[in-house]
């Protein structure tokens, strides 16, 4: 699909990138498809969205390995993976939200 998302972006023809099975209501609906999205203009393309890169604070620190410490205990009394309670994306966040999340702790 790179391949024929290419070929139809440099002008050039598709057809002999697809299969031969493809029927031929399949490969009208993929030629519908190509003009469609050729027809965006540059100004509606998609944009690949970026990490805002936030830095952890001190405190966001400690309350992060405090959060890790709790989970990695309970996983071990479980005898479980500590990732399938939280990732340390989700402890990430909760560290950063705590006081939105719990503001009377």
């Amino acid at each position: 699909m790179v391949d024929v998302a290419d070929a139809a972006a440099g002008g050039r023809s598709v057809e002999t990138l697809l299969p031969r099975h493809l029927s031929d209501r399949r490969r009208s609906g993929l030629s519908k498809a190509l003009k469609r999205g050729l027809a965006v203009p540059p100004a509606d393309y998609p944009t690949i969205p970026r990490n805002s890169g936030r830095r952890a604070t001190e405190t966001e620190k400690k309350r992060f390995l405090e959060l890790q410490d709790r989970r990695d205990k309970r996983a071990r009394e479980l005898a479980l993976d500590p990732t399938l309670i939280a990732s340390r994306s989700v402890l990430s966040d909760l560290a950063h939200d705590w006081d939105k999340r719990w503001p009377n702790s």
